[in-house]
């Protein structure tokens, strides 16, 4: 049997510690992305239930009181703070709640005064959700998340603009809900390219 000639034990042990530095570099690496994941707190995000369908659901009054949205078609004598939002190209339509004592919810601040107090997660996506129009449930695995925080809650949607023209993506965003209904938009980031079209 041969034995290894000083040279060959020299690339021998060279091999062993580039194999090492490549494997200490890896796990570096990885510990760096855990850690820039845990300061996002992108690691703490749970999987909310709200949903393009059933959004309105979450929001009751003191009294168990539950809403039905309402779409009547904006014309000339409505004003855009009549209403939630204002849905729609050409023939767009605004967006209010009916309670089911018949009074109407038309603005962020009627909504607040219904809720009382933004007291959870998917109420606070919920909140979010009835203020927009472009909202979607899920894009490549992708969907609403978020965390409750010590001044609220951060929430994460996904947006996709339905009208008008210029480019067309999906983004996630991120808003922080505060529990007396202010709420400011964080960051947005698109999922994809996008097609540049104009929809009415």
């Amino acid at each position: 049997m041969k034995k290894n000639t000083p040279k060959t034990q020299i690339a021998i042990f060279s091999c062993i510690g580039v194999l090492i530095l490549v494997i200490v570099s890896i796990l570096c690496l990885v510990l760096v992305r855990n850690f820039k994941n845990k300061q996002k707190g992108e690691d703490d995000l749970v999987v909310l239930n709200v949903n393009s369908v059933n959004y309105y659901e979450y929001f009751k009054g003191d009294d168990n009181e539950e809403l039905q949205v309402f779409l009547k078609d904006f014309d000339g004598e409505d004003k855009l703070e009549d209403y939630l939002t204002v849905c729609g190209g050409t023939k767009p339509v605004g967006k209010f709640f009916k309670s089911a004592s018949e009074s109407e919810i038309r603005t962020r601040e009627d909504l607040i005064n219904f809720l009382g107090e933004i007291d959870s997660l998917d109420k606070a996506a919920a909140f979010i959700w009835s203020l927009g129009c472009n909202y979607v449930d899920e894009f490549k695995g992708e969907v609403a998340k978020g965390k409750e925080m010590d001044d609220g809650y951060y929430i994460e949607l996904i947006r996709y603009p339905l009208f008008g023209c210029g480019i067309h993506a999906h983004e996630k965003v991120s808003y922080l809900v505060k529990r007396d209904g202010t709420y400011e938009e964080l960051n947005s980031v698109k999922l994809e390219k996008g097609r540049e079209m104009c929809v009415d």
